[in-house]
């Protein structure tokens, strides 16, 4: 008797150390699976950031970074695809197609706008991540801007402009300025010239809409306002900022990088 409740009770510990090791064990897939689908997900999206687009805006071909892309809207479509947080994973898996339709100079699909974001790329979505973006990048002034080796080149740029099809300003018609009148009108009203900076300003002349052709069909849309530690006009400021972006549309995010030019074309501006 003795002998069968001592292998009675040695079974139930049996079962229990089984049952506890079985929990511990649950329990720890639990605790490194979401670890392992973050990580996971996570170098989706550097590698997603990293990299580059194939796009058209009328009749200017553009490669462009992710990680620098705020938004663009595809051609007469409503639809506009923003680019502008760390995705979830629906919002990731939109980015994927779109990477796959962007991801050849030959399928780049026709868009009304694109609004470029410039600044250090290595400082997207708030991870210490995505500084890994920097090396992965293919052209060099995105590696520049993503470290910030390029600052004196980034500093004479607008912190975000749009690219848009001439035919397409009613797409702002949406968008206000901060003196609550519409970007399109006030495009509108502009007398555009080649190779120079147009603005147009909010009733209190604080804030302006400026404008410059980047190519034949399109515009460089953004927004300036007087620099007071500088002393410049806005006029002034748009006239810098404009020289800057004809300059890194034409050397940097065309078909074809020329940064040897581009670093020129930057040191001649003022």
């Amino acid at each position: 008797m003795a002998k069968n409740a001592t292998f009675a009770h040695s079974k139930v510990n049996y079962v229990k150390l089984l049952v506890i090791v079985t929990v511990i064990a649950i329990l720890g897939a639990y605790l490194v699976l979401p670890k392992t689908l973050k990580t996971v997900r996570e170098e989706k999206n550097i590698n997603i950031f990293a990299s580059d687009t194939y796009t058209r805006v009328a009749d200017l071909h553009l490669t462009i970074p992710v990680v620098a892309l705020l938004e663009l809207r595809y051609a007469f479509s409503p639809q506009v695809f923003s680019l502008r947080r760390w995705p979830d994973e629906a919002e990731l898996e939109r980015r994927v197609e779109f990477k796959l339709l962007s991801s050849s100079p030959d399928t780049a699909p026709l868009v009304d706008r694109v609004e470029i974001s410039i600044r250090q790329y290595q400082y997207t979505g708030e991870r210490t991540s995505s500084v890994r973006i920097c090396p992965l990048l293919a052209r060099d002034w995105a590696r520049g801007f993503c470290t910030g080796e390029l600052r004196e080149i980034m500093s004479k740029l607008p912190d975000k402009f749009y690219i848009v099809d001439k035919r397409r300003i009613d797409a702002f018609s949406g968008h206000w300025t901060v003196g609550r009148e519409r970007v399109s009108d006030q495009i509108k009203s502009i007398t555009l010239e080649n190779s120079k900076s147009s603005i147009a300003c909010d009733a209190d002349g604080k804030f302006c809409t400026a404008i410059t052709p980047v190519s034949e069909r399109t515009l460089a849309v953004w927004t300036v306002w007087p620099s007071i530690s500088k002393q410049l006009t806005a006029q002034q400021v748009a006239d810098t900022q404009g020289a800057a972006i004809r300059a890194f549309v034409r050397n940097a995010i065309g078909q074809l990088e020329n940064f040897g030019e581009l670093r020129a074309g930057f040191a001649s501006i003022e």
